[in-house]
C-alpha cells in the first residue's frame, strides 16, 4: 500500500511546519496500531508511507484493511492545543500480477494512489494495467497540448445565457475547445485535467484570458451586447497568488472592461484553499468582476462556505436539471437552491436546458435565467458574428 496525507500542505500552511512535522508523527503512530507483527510500515518521505502487508489470502482481505486504515482516520488528531483533522489516500497493488520488484510494486501503488486522489481522496484504489495505460495515454496528451498551445489548435465556443422573462441574452460562456490535426475535436474533459496535473494549466489560462478579452473587446466595439462574458477558473489557478494582478494586467492590456467579465469556479477547487481562494476572489470582486459557483449541488455544498465566498451566482449542474419535471426529488433539489441563492441575495442559472417543459418550469420557479441546447448550441466566435445581431434576442 502506498499511503499519502490529504491536503497535508494546507496544514503546513495554515498552522505552520511544527504543527505539520507533529502531525507526521502522530499520523505514523496512528498507522503503526492497525499493523500486525508480520507487516511492514514505513516513512516513504514527505507525508507518503509504505505499508507491506504479507500472507494475505484475497484482494477482498486488503480491501477490509485499507478501509480499516481510512476508518481510523475519522477522529481528529490533538497537537498544541489544536484539533487537526487529515484523511489518507490509498493505492494498492498486488505481487505478482502487478510486479514482481519492489520498484514495480511501488510505483504501481504509486499510480493507483494518485487514482484514489482523483476519484475524491479518503479512499483507496487497486492498480490494473488499465491504470498504467491511461497513464501513458495522458503522457502522450500532455506533450500533444503543449504543442497545441503553439499551434493554434485550441479555440473557443460560446454558449448563450438567456433572461426568459425579458428575453434578452445576458451573457456567454466561454467553453474551450482543442482540434488535434490527427485526432479531431479532443474534449476538455480529457485535457483539461492533464493540464492541471501536469502544471500547463497556468500557460492555458493565460491564453485564455489573453484571447476571451480581446474577442469580448471586438464585440463590445462592434455593438455586440452579449451581457457578461464568462470563463471557468480552475482549482490550480486559484492557489496561483499572481492570478488576480495577472488577470487585472491583462484586461488592462486588452481594453475589455472588469465589469463585463464573470469568473466561474467550482465547489472543490475552493476547498482545496478556502483562505487564499477567499482573498483572491474578494480583491477581483472588488473590481467588479462577477464571481459564480459553478456546478452548484455536485461538489461539497457547504453552507458555511457559502456565507463566506464573495460570489454572486449560483449555477444549478445540469445534472439536477436533466429530469425535471418529471423526477420529483431533482424538482426538490432545484427548488431548495433557488431558494436558498435567493434568500442569500444570489442569482441562479439552470445549466443545461434542451426541453420547453424545463423552461417553464424553471419560470414557475422563479429561476429566470437559463442556458443549454433549447436556447443555444455553444458555436464559435465567427458563428456569432454571422448571426449577429439576430442572437440578441430569444425570441428572434
Amino acid at each position: 500500500m502506498f499511503i499519502d496525507l490529504d491536503n497535508f500542505k494546507n496544514i503546513n500552511d495554515s498552522y505552520g511546519h511544527s504543527v505539520g512535522d507533529q502531525l507526521l508523527v502522530a499520523v505514523a503512530q496512528r498507522l503503526k496500531k492497525q499493523t500486525r507483527e508480520s507487516d511492514t510500515l514505513a516513512r516513504n518521505g514527505g507525508d507518503e508511507f509504505v505499508f507491506i502487508l504479507e500472507n494475505l489470502t484475497s484482494e477482498q482481505d486488503v480491501a477490509l484493511i485499507a478501509k480499516k486504515l481510512i476508518k481510523s482516520f475519522t477522529s481528529p488528531f490533538h497537537l498544541n492545543n489544536l484539533e487537526v483533522r487529515t484523511s489518507i489516500s490509498i493505492g494498492i497493488s498486488v505481487c505478482p500480477f502487478d510486479g514482481d520488484t519492489s520498484e514495480v510494486l511501488l510505483r504501481n501503488a504509486d499510480s493507483a494512489m494518485y487514482k484514489a486522489k482523483e476519484n475524491g481522496r479518503n479512499n483507496f484504489s487497486f492498480y490494473t494495467q488499465a491504470m498504467t495505460d491511461e497513464i501513458q495515454k495522458k503522457v502522450i496528451l500532455e506533450n500533444h497540448l503543449r504543442q497545441a498551445l503553439h499551434n493554434d489548435e485550441l479555440f473557443f465556443c460560446y454558449q448563450a445565457q438567456y433572461d426568459i422573462n425579458s428575453k434578452q441574452m445576458v451573457g456567454l460562456e466561454a467553453l474551450a475547445r482543442w482540434r488535434h490535426p490527427q485526432q479531431g475535436l479532443i474534449s476538455p474533459d480529457d485535457f483539461i485535467p492533464v493540464a492541471e496535473q501536469s502544471g500547463l494549466i497556468e500557460e492555458l489560462g493565460r491564453w485564455s484570458l489573453q484571447h476571451l478579452f480581446l474577442q469580448g473587446k471586438l464585440w463590445l466595439d462592434q455593438g455586440f451586447n452579449f451581457g457578461r462574458l464568462s470563463i471557468n477558473i480552475s482549482g490550480r489557478q486559484l492557489q496561483n497568488k499572481t492570478l488576480y494582478q495577472d488577470l487585472m494586467n491583462t484586461l488592462t492590456d486588452t481594453g475589455f472592461p472588469s465589469n463585463k467579465l464573470t469568473l466561474e469556479v467550482t465547489e472543490s477547487s475552493l476547498m482545496e484553499n478556502m483562505q487564499q481562494a477567499i482573498v483572491i476572489l474578494t480583491q477581483l470582486k472588488a473590481q467588479g468582476i462577477n464571481i459564480a459557483i459553478d456546478d452548484f449541488g455536485t461538489g461539497y455544498s457547504s453552507l458555511s462556505y457559502l456565507k463566506r465566498l464573495p460570489i454572486n451566482e449560483l449555477k444549478i449542474d445540469r445534472a439536477f436539471i436533466r429530469d425535471i419535471p418529471e423526477d420529483k426529488d431533482d424538482v426538490a433539489i432545484v427548488n431548495t437552491i433557488i431558494s436558498l441563492a435567493k434568500n442569500l441575495g444570489l442569482t441562479v442559472v439552470a445549466e443545461g436546458v434542451e426541453t420547453v417543459e424545463q423552461v417553464n418550469f424553471l419560470q414557475t420557479a422563479n429561476c429566470y435565467i437559463v442556458q443549454g441546447y433549447y436556447f443555444s448550441k455553444p458555436i464559435t466566435a465567427e458563428e456569432w458574428n454571422r448571426q449577429l445581431p439576430l442572437k440578441n434576442k430569444l425570441n428572434s
